[in-house]
């Protein structure tokens, strides 16, 4: 890390350039900038390191969720719609309450009741009320998204390894350790 005066104010945090060899879909090898500053063409350094890094974080998910889209969009579900089946296949007897769906999404959604509902439209879900206490309802993977579940997994698996092949499984756990402490700082 080191460290510049920019026009008279304090110092200021400037990454030390990296090579990292990325794939992309929009940049040849010529061209793959040394670290964040240059890739979005910015000319005066970050303010923090943690500015840095949480920029870095957003253009990373970005990202991720522009090549990974493709994949849900072809099935005709959204990311959202995907976890929303994918905690249903996992939970006991195929079903869960709408609050305890929207405890374990991995994105929040602020309208988990719409997102279940368009599910149900389609065909992938199936909604009941509880019969013990009117006020929960239970959301029941259906044949359809148990079908879209078979189909889509393999095909986000391979996505997904393909985007992050290049980092071996060291990286791999290293990033994940750190993403997780990131929201946990009680265990850093």
């Amino acid at each position: 890390m080191r460290k510049r005066a920019v026009s008279g104010r304090k110092l200021k945090y400037i990454a030390t350039p990296i090579r990292v060899p990325y794939t992309s879909p929009m940049k040849t090898s010529e061209n793959i900038p040394g670290n964040l500053a240059a890739e979005i063409g910015r000319h005066i350094p970050f303010e923090t390191l943690e500015q840095e890094v949480f920029l870095n974080m957003l253009r990373t998910s970005e990202y991720v969720s522009a090549n990974l889209g493709n994949c849900f969009k072809e099935f005709g579900v959204t990311q959202p719609q995907y976890n929303v089946l994918k905690i249903l296949e996992i939970a006991r007897e195929n079903k869960a309450s709408i609050k305890k769906i929207g405890e374990r999404l991995v994105t929040r959604e602020p309208d988990v009741t719409r997102l279940v509902d368009r599910l149900e439209k389609a065909g992938l879900v199936q909604r009941r009320r509880c019969s013990s206490d009117r006020r929960v309802i239970y959301v029941k993977l259906q044949e359809g998204g148990k079908r879209i579940l078979e189909q889509l997994g393999p095909v986000l698996m391979q996505e997904q390894k393909k985007l992050m092949r290049h980092m071996g499984p060291d990286k791999l756990s290293a990033l994940n350790r750190l993403l997780f402490e990131l929201r946990h700082p009680e265990i850093g």
